[in-house]
């Protein structure tokens, strides 16, 4: 299928794409031609550049291909198919030495931290792709920042045996920290982890624990809040989780959607539950061995002074345990960017979805002339800067603060973070 694409794209074509481009291009961004699900196909986007070839296919040959036809778009029906492993890592310096340039910064930032928090020494990382999903995507109901598009396959994995195989071929070729790039592990792939608990290979048993290549994954709090899940991770090797904690104030973490389960009867008693787990996953991680890489997000629809501030303060007492503990090998801390194919991005472009939203969580966004603005400004953008899109959204979707309180909180929680010891990013 993959060289049928590219002989008939022609060796020459520009690429862009994706799940995420395919979601850009219905409607929110809109002006390429088609994206093919997994493997990069061109597109046009007006006056941004790229040429639109608009080769001669058959589209509904090409499960997950997305396209313009008759003035709408289309989407070719999705397929299940088998998580790829069979990677050749002699291909990473094939082109350029990206290994020198990759191992010094590795050596630079991460080995030091993990040798300082674990005694473990590690010298070389790489992503080992077992499986790709969340639990929060089975109902559809990604957290609001959130720009990843599951389709028709909110999860996808290989076999223990398969997923053991891929972890092997990464050690075998010189890497001992491996990124596994699910997007939340124990809540997600229980399965996939009690079979591979159950299936360890002997080359994995022959080696000491010390010997072993480190894993690091994705985790939501209320996973690793289970000692039952955290304990099987670490028998895997999971030495570090990363979480997104994101937010301290119930109606922060609701407004997010940062609480699991599409039938919520009380969202702000779940967020507020949510909230108690990152403090017990912080506990449960200590007890276990298992570093935490932390990650907060300033702002929200409808965010006014007073949860900034209660936001901060909860931030900061996370903070203050997870450093106190050693438990935060690192956090991240970043204003709300809303991203295209996020909920967070329709508010921005949608002014009554924007509404609606902070509506029911009793909170407000800007007047309706204020929104008219911006969402036309944004509606129909090709390329979206970064931080003009964080000025807008506060402009429009937090009238009572300005983008500067949010960075002056995102500068309190990283100097913050400092002070007890933990690294800002890795």
């Amino acid at each position: 299928m993959y060289p049928q694409l590219r002989s008939e794209i022609g060796q020459g074509a520009a690429a862009a794409g994706g799940v995420h481009a395919a979601h850009v291009l219905d409607g929110e961004v809109g002006h390429g031609y088609g994206f093919f699900n997994g493997v990069e196909f061109e597109v046009r986007f007006g006056g941004a550049g790229l040429v639109d070839r608009r080769p001669s296919i058959d589209p509904p040959a090409f499960p997950g291909l997305v396209y313009r036809a008759d003035g709408l778009v289309h989407t070719t029906p999705t397929r299940a198919e088998p998580v790829f492993s069979g990677y050749d890592y002699t291909l990473v310096d094939r082109v350029f030495p990206q290994t020198p340039l990759y191992t010094r910064q590795f050596g630079h930032r991460i080995a030091p931290r993990i040798h300082e928090l674990l005694g473990r020494t590690v010298t070389a990382g790489m992503p080992v792709d077992i499986g790709r999903g969340c639990v929060k995507f089975a109902a559809d109901d990604a957290c609001s920042f959130c720009s990843i598009h599951p389709g028709q396959l909110w999860r996808n994995q290989l076999t223990p045996a398969q997923a053991w195989a891929a972890i092997e071929a990464a050690w075998n070729a010189g890497y001992d920290y491996h990124y596994l790039t699910a997007d939340e592990l124990p809540l997600t792939f229980a399965q996939l982890l009690t079979g591979m608990a159950a299936e360890t290979p002997a080359w994995w048993s022959a080696l000491s624990e010390d010997e072993r290549p480190l894993l690091v994954g994705y985790g939501r709090a209320d996973g690793i809040a289970d000692p039952r899940k955290t304990a099987l991770l670490t028998s895997l090797g999971v030495r570090q989780i990363m979480i997104g904690m994101d937010a301290g104030a119930a109606t922060s973490l609701a407004a997010m959607n940062k609480p699991v389960g599409g039938r919520r009867r009380n969202v702000l008693a779940e967020a507020e539950k949510l909230y108690e787990l990152n403090s017990q996953a912080i506990t449960v991680a200590r007890d276990h061995g298992m570093l935490i890489r932390a990650g907060f997000v300033v702002g929200h629809i409808g965010m006014t002074r007073a949860l900034l501030t209660e936001n901060l303060e909860r931030i900061l007492a996370l903070i203050t345990e997870g450093g106190k503990h050693g438990v935060f090998s690192a956090i991240d801390a970043e204003v709300l960017s809303p991203q295209p194919g996020a909920r967070d991005y329709t508010y921005l472009t949608t002014p009554d979805a924007a509404r609606q939203a902070a509506a029911k969580l009793g909170l407000t966004v800007a007047d309706e002339a204020t929104l008219a603005v911006v969402s036309a400004r944004w509606a129909h953008q090709d390329v979206v800067m970064r931080e003009d899109a964080m000025r807008d959204y506060t402009l429009a979707l937090m009238p009572e603060i300005t983008f500067d309180d949010l960075a002056q909180a995102r500068a309190t929680i990283r100097s913050h973070a400092k002070a007890c010891g933990v690294v800002i990013g890795e």
